[in-house]
């Protein structure tokens, strides 16, 4: 795919702030050339800006946006001769915004200022969320900002809703990053509603969006690399193409040639199980089920694991159903496994696949292919895989319909529990006013095939609430803390009003809260995201990620001209 050009637009100067001398002797650092500022509200990322100037060979440089502890820095190293520049990430959105240069050079030291105006947040209200933060406790939370992707959607009276109704959600997609005040710091658009997304170590986004394509980004919005796999493709589809009938939910980078993904395979059965599901067509009917894939930069598949070769299809979940892939453009076809994550080893050995309506996760032996062990709800699994469930102690509550695992830096298990139905049919739904979300986090023994359940958000105060769709969690290294992003929450005011087979007729919204690893938690950071005045659209976020600042300095210097940065 072609790079999307910079077309910086705004100019901003400033004048000297005061120049300290500390001891005698030695060369005052100098602005040969004022700094400048330029800004580009049209572009991809149209929060960030590019400083350039000119100033005192050998003069360690340190820019400082904001003010006050959420300031962030980046530790440029010596300048060179010459004009230096580099990229500016983290002004706040709708807000002049503080940039200093500060540069020392033999003890003395040079500070300039200037006040930078970003452009503000969309002003429709069909295009941009209304973001409150509830509550933020600075000193308890973790460094950095949150990485999230806002979704909209409209209630509608169908699971299947109109074609406007969902073209409407399907044609909206934004990755965004808040500071901890709910600010927008950083914001890239997208043609096509955003699922996954990760931010990699050197800057870069990887993320899939709902029209059955992955890009890889960076932090200036420009587009690095496109794949795409879709059922249809048309002339304005650009990318390298992946042979498989669609990419969803989740991809991962394994290393730097090679992508794990998600890829829906479809099968024709003579009817699915009339006696559970009696509404669906009698005859033959498809029944989507999924695929892991390796693929290589260039589209090449080099590893697949189809569930259907493993796994039962007459072993079902709630929400099996004809809509999901049916607003997809497969018509009368069945959601069976709905895959919504995966994790590969370090090693690349063995695959953890996540399965919502199966409510199970399955470890995998990429080498064979044979399921290692299986981590759900027990019911109604074949005879040949028993010996293959992990056992669940004590009076620990099973999760149902989850998302997002994630392994932690001590070996244990994060889940994003939604906690839908708990059940599996026949067996009636819990009432979904009964019902909760919650992160959970289990301690896996694989010798004994046991797990314990060690920890979860739960705490007096917290407000339970249920999540219908989408969440995640996120692991924080420095406070120990957890990050849980709620997906696609039900008004909790309504719930009454409802069942599961009409939930779709209310509004959603979504709340990221940060709560301790503790045992009852607590909530450090809380922040709802919620409709605007003028708008039944509801907002939703697939997942949420911490931003560590180190990613986000490396980036910059690594875009940065004119500096030796071994400083």
């Amino acid at each position: 795919m072609t790079s999307q050009g910079r077309r910086w637009t705004g100019f901003f100067s400033g004048l000297i702030i005061a120049g300290l001398v500390a001891g005698c002797g030695g060369q005052d650092p100098a602005f040969t050339v004022e700094p400048q500022i330029r800004t580009d509200p049209d572009g991809p990322a149209p929060l960030t800006a590019e400083l350039s100037f000119a100033a005192t060979a050998g003069a360690d440089t340190v820019v400082t946006i904001g003010e006050g502890p959420q300031a962030v820095h980046y530790r440029m190293g010596r300048l060179l001769e010459g004009t230096a520049s580099l990229p500016l990430i983290g002004l706040a959105a709708g807000r002049s915004t503080p940039v200093t240069i500060t540069l020392s050079l033999e003890g003395r030291s040079l500070t300039h200022s200037l006040l930078v105006d970003a452009p503000p947040p969309p002003a429709d209200p069909a295009e941009f969320p209304n973001i409150e933060v509830r509550h933020a406790d600075l000193d308890r939370m973790e460094p950095g900002w949150r990485l999230l992707n806002p979704r909209r959607r409209l209630p509608r009276e169908t699971a299947m809703g109109t074609a406007d109704e969902r073209a409407f959600g399907r044609s909206f997609g934004m990755l965004l990053m808040i500071d901890a005040a709910g600010t927008p710091v950083w914001m890239h658009r997208t043609a096509s509603r955003v699922s996954d997304f990760d931010l990699l170590p050197d800057g870069r986004i990887l993320y899939m969006t709902q029209d059955h394509r992955i890009f890889e980004t960076d932090l200036l919005g420009q587009d690095l690399a496109a794949w795409y796999a879709a059922p249809e493709v048309h002339d304005e589809v650009r990318g390298t193409r992946i042979d498989a009938l669609g990419v969803h939910h989740d991809v991962e980078r394994i290393d730097e040639e090679t992508l794990a993904v998600l890829a829906p395979v479809h099968r024709v059965v003579d009817g699915y199980l009339p006696d559970l599901f009696p509404s669906f067509p009698q005859g033959p009917i498809g029944v989507m089920g999924d695929e892991v894939l390796f693929v290589g930069r260039d589209g090449a598949i080099t590893w697949r694991w189809n569930v259907f070769d493993h796994l039962d299809i007459s072993r079902a979940g709630y929400e099996t159903n004809l809509e999901y892939w049916g607003r997809r453009g497969f018509p009368d076809t069945v959601d069976w496994s709905h895959a919504n994550a995966l994790i590969v080893s370090e090693d690349a050995s063995t695959v953890l696949v996540n399965f919502r309506y199966l409510s199970a996760l399955v470890k995998i032996d990429r080498a064979s292919g044979e399921i290692i062990w299986i981590f759900g709800e027990p019911s109604g699994w074949p005879e040949h895989l028993q010996d293959r469930l992990i056992r669940l102690e004590g009076d620990a509550r099973w999760f149902w319909h989850q998302h997002a695992p994630q392994i932690t830096s001590r070996g244990t298990i994060l889940f994003f529990d939604n906690g839908n139905y708990r059940a599996r049919p026949p067996e009636p739904p819990a009432p979904i006013t009964d019902t909760w979300s919650r992160a959970v986090e289990y301690e896996i023994d694989e010798e004994t095939l046991t797990a314990r359940e060690i920890w979860s958000s739960e705490t007096a105060g917290d407000p339970r609430v249920v999540a219908i769709a989408m969440g995640g969690v996120d692991a924080l290294p420095v406070t120990g803390n957890v990050l849980v992003g709620f997906g696609a929450l039900l008004d909790t005011e309504r719930l009454s009003e409802i069942d599961w087979d009409t939930r779709f007729r209310i509004g959603q919204w979504t709340r990221a809260t940060e709560y301790t690893r503790t045992t009852p938690s607590e909530r450090v950071w809380d922040a709802e995201l919620t409709a605007r005045p003028g708008t039944e659209a509801g907002w939703t976020i697939f997942g949420i990620d911490h931003v560590d600042p180190a990613i986000v300095e490396r980036f910059v210097r690594s875009k940065a001209r004119g500096f030796a940065q071994d400083g």
